[in-house]
């Protein structure tokens, strides 16, 4: 089983049920245990907060959810590398990545 996740609480579950040899993509916030640094990184926020006021990031995600778009870009062709992935789609994917991915026959659970 191959496994992809988009939550650093999931990816640390897969940790502790011993399948970190398993996880083959994570998010950019996935960086714990140690063990999962290094592992493939198939999503990135479309936006830097670490450049931004809480203001201006109140204001990016609202605008965001109005147009329905994802803060996160998914890295398509990084995933269709392994095109029978299991991925955790809590972290609330957009409509759009979501079409893609069904198209890649990724799972999502």
């Amino acid at each position: 089983m191959r496994i992809c996740s988009f939550l650093p609480s999931a990816t640390e579950i897969i940790a502790d049920l011993g399948l970190v040899d398993s996880l083959v993509g994570v998010s950019q916030e996935c960086r714990w245990p140690p063990a999962v640094v290094g592992t493939p990184v198939v999503t990135a926020a479309r936006i830097d907060p670490s450049r931004m006021s809480s203001v201006a990031i109140d204001s990016a995600v609202r605008a965001s959810v109005r147009d329905g778009r994802s803060l996160y870009t998914v890295d398509a062709d990084l995933i269709a590398a392994g095109a029978d992935w299991l991925l955790d789609n809590c972290s609330g994917i957009s409509a759009e990545d979501d079409v893609q991915l069904r198209a890649l026959r990724v799972t999502l659970c």
